[in-house]
């Protein structure tokens, strides 16, 4: 796993979880850098109720990650590895990191004062970075807090639960229903609308690249159309997508999909 910071040279302790984490508050900017997709940007950053949360240039939320163990459980193969002591930008710094079962699946750089994420990488299936994003400047904001209780889940068609990501926060509309689904690291939203729903700027697989390694896919199944946007690691993204209804469609667009995502 490629280390963001330069370690000081202590022996790792196992990783603990900032306690603070759940009410830290903070607004800053950051670089977004996804080598895999060759993709980078300086985005806007907000550290709210657990999660870091990537917003647009309308200061709305597009990707959010969430800080391990704070908006929902762990899923069952993450688990915490190790922390050690470093500097980062010359700044004293220590560093957790979460195991996919041998695989390091993220890690996060801590400011040891404030408990503030400094800097996040995942890492894709091969043990290759996916995306970092590294703080360039930030300031805490009022101290806030989670609310205990979970959303109230409407009764809806979409899975519960699909290749250990859980189902939250939910809408429900006229003709279209939607999710945001969680492991404990990485969210991801599906949509399903009821009727063929054509979606600008896809190719003949359904992939359109949003942004530094978010993506949108978009497929025909059942009489509707299920659209998937996240950014997650590329065998993290393609376990999912194996658990969900496949493409209705033969021919090209089934072959294109089946390689794609097995």
């Amino acid at each position: 796993m490629t280390a963001l910071f330069v370690v000081a040279g202590a022996t790792p302790a196992l990783a603990t979880i900032p306690e603070d984490w759940a009410e830290l508050e903070a607004s800053g900017t950051a670089a977004h850098t996804c080598p895999g997709a060759g993709t980078e940007a300086v985005v806007e950053v907000h550290v709210h109720e657990g999660a870091i949360v990537i917003l647009d240039e309308d200061g709305d939320p597009v990707s959010e990650h969430d800080l391990p163990g704070m908006v929902a459980d762990l899923a069952d193969r993450y688990e915490l590895g190790t922390e050690s002591d470093g500097t980062l930008a010359g700044r004293p710094t220590r560093a957790l990191s979460v195991l996919d079962g041998e695989l390091g699946r993220m890690e996060i750089v801590v400011d040891p004062v404030t408990s503030m994420p400094l800097a996040l990488t995942s890492f894709d299936g091969d043990g290759s970075p996916h995306c970092s994003l590294v703080l360039l400047d930030w300031e805490l904001t009022e101290v806030g807090g989670r609310d205990e209780a979970g959303p109230e889940i409407p009764s809806v068609a979409l899975p519960v639960s699909v290749s250990d990501f859980w189902i939250g926060d939910v809408v429900a509309g006229e003709g279209f229903e939607a999710a945001l689904y969680r492991d404990g690291l990485f969210t991801f939203s599906l949509t399903r609308w009821e009727d063929d729903l054509v979606v600008e700027g896809t190719d003949e697989s359904g992939v359109v690249e949003l942004g530094p390694g978010r993506t949108l896919l978009t497929w025909r199944s059942g009489g509707g159309t299920f659209v998937m946007i996240g950014d997650l690691p590329p065998d993290l993204r393609a376990a999912v997508v194996s658990e969900l209804p496949a493409p209705d469609a033969g021919g090209l667009f089934r072959r294109l999909w089946n390689r794609l995502f097995g």
